[in-house]
């Protein structure tokens, strides 16, 4: 694996542009081996989830984000806010509703 630093200086800062050409091979069970050194400066301890993306060119390996797991209410909360909505909470029925059965239900509530 060869590994080649090259030192730039930008605005009297310092910062260090890494260019890695590793190469690896494709097991019979199709697994890759990722160097350390770049598990490393990547953060990716033994057993990390990564997402595979299919490219034009390859593959990309991207470590999976958590999300966190929100309850309905939270979920409707966030909804609400990304769309504006301040009217009353609809049920399923009504949101599966097509215009004509909204024309009859506001017809029978006068609404």
């Amino acid at each position: 694996m060869a590994l080649q630093r090259r030192r730039v200086d930008y605005l009297g800062g310092k910062t260090y542009l890494t260019v890695m050409n590793a190469q690896t091979k494709l097991s019979a069970k199709g697994q890759v081996v990722i160097p350390k050194d770049v598990r490393d400066r990547l953060g990716w301890p033994q057993g990390s989830d990564l997402d595979v993306i299919e490219t034009a060119g390859g593959v990309l390996l991207r470590k999976r984000q958590e999300r966190k797991k929100l309850s309905v209410a939270e979920a409707s909360a966030q909804l609400r806010q990304v769309i504006n909505y301040n009217g009353p909470p609809l049920s399923v029925e009504q949101l599966s509703w097509s215009a004509e059965a909204d024309r009859e239900y506001r017809r029978r509530t006068n609404q």
